[in-house]
Order: C-alpha cells, then sequence, then structure tokens
C-alpha cells in the first residue's frame, strides 16, 4: 500500500490541508443556537459527570427508564463522549451544549483527517489524497454535525480510524497496529452503542483485502476486536449497577424506538432512504461516486473493491436498523467521497488528455465540487437551519417540500 511511506512532503501536504479545513471549520462553527433534544440530554449528562462524579452518572443510569424526559433521547453510557463534554464544559466555565459542540468540532476534524489517512492507503495519487482531504473538509453533512453539540462527528472518525487501522495491521501484522484498532473500537463503543454493527464491514474489508490468506498475528487481531467490546461492556454494566440492569434498560430503549412519536414520524422509510438522503445533500459527489467506480486506475490494488463493499454494506446493514438518520452513517460519507474524487481524477484525466493537464483539470473540478458542497452546506444548514438530516428536513430546506 502507498500509504505508508509517509515522506516530509506527503507530511507537510496533509498539514497544509488539514490547517485549511480547520480554518474553514471555524469560520463556518458558529455554533447555531444548541437547542436541539438529545444536545440538552448530553449537556445534563456531562453536567451530573462534572458536579457529581461517576456516582451521579450512575443515579441517572439507575433511573433512566422511569425518567419521562430522559428516555426520549440518547442513554448515558455513552462516558466517551459525555466525558470529552465534561472536560470541555469545565473549560470553557460552564456547563453548556457549547462545551459539547467543540467535542463535535474536533471529532469533525479528526474525521477529514482519518478520511485523508485512509485515502492515501487506497489511492495511489498524492494529488488524490489531497482532494480528498479537501473534499471531506467541505462536506455539507460532515460540516453540518461538527457544528452541533453532538457525538455524531466522534463517532464516525472512530470508524473510519477503525478501517484505516484494520488495513494497516493487514499488510504489517504489527500488533501496534491491532492495539490502535482496539483501543479506536473500545472509545467508539462508549460513544455510541452502533459500533457493534461496523464489524460487519470489518469482517468484509478483512476478507477484500485478502487478510484470511495469512495469519500471522491473527490471534491479537481477535484478541482487540474482542476485548473491546467486553470491555466497553464492563464499563457499562459498572454504571448500571448490574447486567440485569443493563439489559433492561437497553431493552426499554429498543421498545422506544418504535414508540417515540418523532422516531415513527421522521426516521423510518425504505431501504434506499439513505441513498436518497446522500443525493440530497450532495448530489455531484454522488454522480462523480459513481464514475469513480467505473474505473481502478485512481486506485492501489483493491482499493477501489474496498471502498465500494464497505460503502454498499455500510448502507445496506445501516438500513436494517430501527432508526434511520443520515447522521447515524455519517462515517460512509468519507468512502463516497473517497469513490467521488477517484471520479474526478478519471474524468480530469480523459479531459486533459496527459497526466499533468489531467491532473490541473482534476484540481479545477476538485474545487467546483468544493464550491458546489458550500452551497449546499449553506442552503441546508444555515439558510435552512437543520439540525436533525432526515429526509424531510432536507427535501423542506432544498424547496421540495412545504
Amino acid at each position: 500500500m502507498m500509504g505508508e511511506r509517509v515522506s516530509l512532503r506527503d507530511s507537510v501536504l496533509i498539514l497544509i490541508v488539514m490547517a485549511a479545513v480547520v480554518a474553514f471549520r471555524l469560520l463556518t462553527f458558529g455554533p447555531p443556537e444548541l437547542n436541539g433534544f438529545d444536545e440538552g440530554v448530553y449537556t445534563h449528562y456531562g453536567e451530573v459527570l462534572g458536579q457529581h462524579g461517576v456516582a451521579g452518572l450512575k443515579a441517572v443510569a439507575a433511573r433512566w427508564a422511569d425518567d419521562e424526559v430522559l428516555r426520549q433521547g440518547p442513554l448515558p453510557f455513552r462516558v466517551a463522549f459525555i466525558g470529552a463534554g465534561a472536560i470541555c464544559c469545565r473549560l470553557v466555565g460552564e456547563f453548556s451544549p457549547f462545551g459539547f459542540a467543540l467535542v463535535s468540532f474536533a471529532g469533525g476534524v479528526l474525521l477529514a483527517l482519518a478520511g485523508m489517512l485512509l485515502a492515501k492507503r487506497w489511492l495511489n495519487s498524492r494529488a488524490g489524497v489531497v482532494l480528498v482531504g479537501l473534499v471531506c473538509g467541505a462536506s455539507p453533512l460532515a460540516t453540518g454535525l461538527s457544528r452541533r453539540a453532538l457525538q455524531d462527528s466522534g463517532f464516525a472518525a472512530l470508524v473510519v480510524l477503525a478501517l484505516w487501522s484494520l488495513d494497516r495491521f493487514i499488510e504489517k501484522r504489527q500488533i501496534r497496529d491491532a492495539t490502535v484498532l482496539g483501543v479506536v473500537l473500545f472509545l467508539g463503543f462508549l460513544t455510541k452503542e452502533s459500533m457493534l454493527f461496523v464489524y460487519p464491514l470489518l469482517l468484509v474489508a478483512y476478507l477484500v483485502r485478502g487478510g484470511h490468506r495469512e495469519h500471522d498475528g491473527l490471534g491479537v487481531l481477535l484478541a482487540a476486536l474482542a476485548l473491546a467490546p467486553v470491555l466497553a461492556l464492563g464499563v457499562m454494566v459498572y454504571l448500571a449497577g448490574s447486567l440485569p440492569a443493563l439489559l433492561a434498560t437497553y431493552s426499554t430503549y429498543s421498545e422506544l424506538q418504535h414508540t417515540i412519536p418523532y422516531a415513527k414520524m421522521w426516521q423510518s422509510g425504505p431501504w434506499f432512504r439513505y441513498i436518497v438522503d446522500f443525493l440530497l445533500v450532495s448530489p455531484v459527489v454522488m454522480l462523480l461516486a459513481a464514475v469513480g467506480i467505473t474505473s481502478s486506475d485512481p486506485f492501489v490494488e483493491r482499493g477501489r473493491s474496498l471502498a465500494v463493499s464497505i460503502l454498499l454494506l455500510g448502507l445496506a446493514v445501516f438500513s436494517c436498523l430501527p432508526l434511520l438518520n443520515l447522521r447515524i452513517v455519517l462515517f460512509l460519507d468519507t468512502p463516497l467521497r473517497i469513490l467521488a474524487v477517484a471520479g474526478i481524477l478519471v474524468v480530469g484525466q480523459k479531459l486533459g488528455g496527459d497526466s499533468r493537464k489531467g491532473l490541473w483539470t482534476a484540481a479545477v473540478i476538485g474545487g467546483a465540487v468544493v464550491l458546489l458542497d458550500l452551497v449546499q452546506f449553506r442552503t441546508l444548514f444555515v439558510a435552512g437551519g437543520i439540525y436533525d438530516p432526515v429526509t424531510f428536513n432536507l427535501m423542506q430546506a432544498l424547496g421540495f417540500a412545504p
């Protein structure tokens, strides 16, 4: 894989791109009025943890199922995000959603960086990696969600980092990469329980990459994959008070997803809903991704197969969950945009004729894509004021619904 020889030039390019992403995200951060229901619940959890410690959070977990307000929102077991938010709130001097929005901002920047690292392993072009950083940094969905006091940006970053660390392990079979994968998965489980449904994506990445053809380090990899959820479960059991109490809480949480009016009305739909939602957010990126799928030239060996497999399986798996909300699958925006950049490189090469002109043409196309995404971001998340990017809200902001 090309991504492991990191030259000084590569490092400088990554730093420059990330500086541009940070500057853009700071300019667009705002943040908006942080009055979403889940944002308020997370802030409450952070305040309880900050003022009363773990004992306070355990008390909240014990009464969660009987609390008419809290049980309409997220569970108190997402302690990685809650703890990070509580620390930020301490730093800013008050327990408010703004502290959690700062965590989301950091998660959004990390997501863009993780996208570049993954692209460095999947694409065979330095220019492609740079374009991925810019296109991911300007993503309307990622930019919009990184302004909210929610865990979606951080969770998406952890999922992409898990794919990256697994890919590194498959190539080098080093304990270090398996350890990184285990730590990332552990933090992912304590950020959002749906990390469990990322495991099929890790499996398909392992098979497509050919990891099953060698057995070196397999025990270490299996240990990392198994210990992460087990240790996370131990933390959750401790907060819940016992395993039966934890299971009862999750049972209540699962049942409520089918009865909460908002969830029933806005977070359900047909199997192709996520495809429609991504098309509404970034139609040009979807079109270019379709072009990128047609050619293996911009990719390293199996790079295209990895991107396509993870994107399609991710859509399939997460479409089977009871809640359908685009922020749940924010991490799929990364392979989608890597494929779109491949499409940009393909179109640039065909229009440019030779390699040099092709790269300049691709740069122009990439710049146009970024500008169009900025327009979409402003339309959806600034002028449209979208908090939850469900289909109706997206259509309404774009003028397709009253």
